[in-house]
């Protein structure tokens, strides 16, 4: 059941079968393959099928009629736009109809998309439920009334080890929180009014590993702390435009234990890094287009500076515009020791901006792997391309003379380079004719595995 395909296969026998039972009774029949499986797998297979489904499985015969009970994964997903309100009502009822007959067993998944807001009881309802059935994974996103209230039993699971919600409700979080098994958090659109909920619910996390923050709202706050020693990956995400209100918000973490960190379009907080020792790899996408003062400059810098242990870095075309307003910024830059890959992501039409490219590679002695998403003008390389850099790929190649005059200028001035990947337009990497002749060239120059690719290269 791992595949769209294996699902869809099963849901055609699981239906072949329901007609051979209900419109067939001579046991001669067929060889009902189904049925023999025991209650355990068969259980497990339904826990994939949507609820509607699910519940038509009752009538297929005497064993079947309470399997459904036991399910597991519980998904209820009315997003589609083909969905007529009748049908909605249907399969809402068919849902509360799951968690009133549901049997003594575990829930591990139960995950909840709609467009359409659900009434404030019957959406509790569903949730305590999950909880008191011990339910382990926990996914909420639809529309809600600004003043709804998650349940407080939610609020003290030992059991919930992800949590999901995108809603934009403003969370109140309880004193008497405490999730002793939660890894994942994942909060989208949710407003905190004041700093004393977030960092109350940050540090009743006691094993947290991973928080995103999307698009969430604060307010009345100007200084938050995320501290939380157990955080490995932290993604936070701001929506543009930009919201004035939270230019004087500082947000600072705390996370000794971190690896990865996503920051995008976060220059509209402060972003304070402390102690982010152990990070081995980060992206960054901020923009300042549009506003007129360097303030945003210098927070990208300084949250630069506050990775700068960091060993594989991404930066957005965004980022480099933003950087480039930094009149002095190979001096305002980290050293950058322990970097080793670095890759550049730009959108289709943008040009990279060379000069903050050459400052970062300069303030990168020890890059090894070097991602490229197209050759630059000038003939100007950075001295870690002469004395470490082994791997170089670079994307959106078309073979035009500039092109083909930087490849060579590159593998003039790489020493150690080892492998070049090139990714080339469809329309040159049907002219084998000429990619041979460029490959010619190349190895004419550097004796290193050149290689090129069909297809620009997707992040």
């Amino acid at each position: 059941m791992d595949s769209i395909m294996s699902m869809e296969a099963f849901v055609s026998l699981l239906n072949l079968k329901a007609r051979e039972f209900l419109m067939e009774r001579n046991a001669d029949v067929g060889k009902d393959i189904i049925s023999k499986l025991p209650d355990s797998i068969l259980i497990h297979i339904l826990s994939f099928l949507p609820i509607k489904d699910v519940l038509r499985t009752s009538v297929l015969s005497t064993r079947w009629k309470y399997l459904w009970t036991s399910i597991s994964n519980i998904y209820f997903d009315e997003t589609s736009n083909n969905f007529p309100s009748g049908m909605r009502a249907s399969i809402r009822d068919s849902v509360n109809k799951v968690f009133l007959l549901h049997d003594p067993s575990s829930i591990q998944k139960f995950r909840l998309r709609s467009r359409r807001s659900v009434s404030r009881s019957r959406l509790n309802s569903w949730v305590s439920t999950a909880i008191s059935h011990k339910v382990e994974e926990l996914d909420l996103h639809l529309p809600v009334s600004p003043s709804f209230k998650l349940p407080d039993t939610l609020f003290t699971s030992d059991t919930l080890s992800i949590l999901k919600l995108n809603m934009e409700i403003v969370f109140k979080v309880p004193r008497f929180t405490r999730f002793s098994n939660l890894r994942t958090l994942s909060l989208r659109k949710v407003k905190f009014h004041g700093n004393q909920y977030a960092e109350h619910l940050f540090s009743a996390c006691l094993v947290l590993q991973e928080l995103v923050l999307y698009k969430c709202v604060l307010v009345d706050t100007t200084r938050i702390t995320i501290s939380i020693p157990t955080l490995r990956k932290l993604e936070i995400r701001r929506p543009l435009p930009l919201d004035y209100q939270l230019y004087g918000c500082c947000v600072t973490v705390c996370a000794e234990n971190l690896i990865s960190l996503s920051c995008k379009r976060c220059a509209v907080v402060e972003l304070v890094l402390s102690n982010l020792s152990s990070m081995k790899d980060a992206y960054i996408d901020e923009e300042c287009s549009g506003y007129q003062d360097n303030e945003f400059t210098r927070r990208v810098i300084e949250v630069l500076g506050g990775m700068h242990n960091v060993q594989s870095l991404r930066l957005s075309y965004d980022t480099l515009q933003c950087l480039a307003r930094e009149k002095n910024l190979q001096a305002s830059l980290p050293m950058f020791h322990n970097l080793i890959h670095l890759k550049v992501i730009k959108k289709m039409y943008d040009y990279t901006n060379e000069e903050v490219l050459m400052s970062f590679l300069e303030k990168s002695p020890n890059v090894k792997t070097l991602e490229l998403p197209e050759v630059w003008v000038k003939n100007i390389f950075p001295q870690c391309l002469k004395s470490c850099i082994k791997t170089v790929s670079i994307a959106h190649f078309e073979g035009w003379y500039r092109e083909v005059l930087f490849l060579k200028h590159l593998l003039r001035n790489s020493n150690v380079l080892e492998r070049l990947t090139v990714f080339c337009g469809k329309d040159l990497a049907r002219d084998l004719r000429k990619l041979n002749e460029i490959n010619h060239e190349l190895q004419a120059i550097h004796s290193c595995e050149i290689e090129f690719r069909k297809g620009f290269k997707r992040d």
